[in-house]
C-alpha cells in the first residue's frame, strides 16, 4: 500500500514537470511572434500618425497664422522633432519585425521608411523630411528638439504656420 502512494506522488510530480516543459516550449516559440505582431501594429499606427501630422502641416500653410492641434500616442520607440534638420523622426530599436528590406529607404505617402539590421533584430526609422520645403521650429527656436518617448498618455502638439517673405516657418509646440 505504501508503494502505491509513493508511486502516485512520483507520477504527479513527473506529469507536472512534463506539463511545465511543454508550456515553456510553447511560450518560447510564441513570444517572438507576439512581439513581432506588436511591433508591426506600433509601426503602422505611427506611420498613420506621421501622415496625419504631414496633412496638418500642409493644411496650416494655407494662410499665415493658421494653427492646428495634433494628438497621438507613442507606445514604443521615440519621436524626435528636430528643427535643425527640419525633420520629424520616429525610431524603434531592436524590433522583431522586419518592416522592409534592410538598408533600402522607401516612401509611403510622405513618410520615408528605413529598416536597418542589428544584432538582435531591426532598427526601424520613419521620418518626415521638410529640409527643402518648410522651416520647422520648436517653440520659435531652431536649437531645441522635442523628444516624445513611449508613454501610455496622449501627446498633444500645436502646429502653427507663420509666413514671412521667403521664410515658410512652421512652429511646433508641445502642450
Amino acid at each position: 500500500m505504501l508503494k502505491k502512494r509513493g508511486q502516485i506522488g512520483i507520477e504527479v510530480v513527473v506529469y507536472t514537470l512534463i506539463g511545465l516543459a511543454i508550456l515553456a516550449v510553447v511560450l518560447a516559440t510564441v513570444t517572438p511572434k507576439i512581439k513581432e505582431y506588436s511591433d508591426r501594429a506600433v509601426i503602422k499606427q505611427t506611420e498613420e500618425s506621421l501622415n496625419s501630422i504631414d496633412e496638418i502641416i500642409s493644411a496650416v500653410q494655407l494662410a499665415s497664422g493658421n494653427q492646428r492641434e495634433a494628438n497621438f500616442r507613442v507606445r514604443k520607440g521615440e519621436i524626435i522633432i528636430d528643427p535643425r534638420e527640419d525633420i520629424i523622426k520616429f525610431t524603434i530599436k531592436d524590433s522583431n519585425f522586419k518592416y522592409s528590406q534592410p538598408g533600402v529607404s522607401f516612401l509611403s505617402g510622405n513618410v520615408n521608411i528605413l529598416t536597418e539590421s542589428v544584432a538582435d533584430g531591426y532598427d526601424i526609422s520613419l521620418f518626415l523630411n521638410y529640409t527643402d520645403t518648410v522651416n520647422i521650429t520648436v517653440d520659435d527656436d531652431e536649437i531645441n528638439n522635442i523628444q516624445l518617448t513611449s508613454s501610455p498618455n496622449l501627446y498633444k502638439i500645436l502646429i502653427k504656420y507663420s509666413a514671412g517673405g521667403s521664410d515658410r516657418k512652421v512652429d511646433i509646440k508641445q502642450i
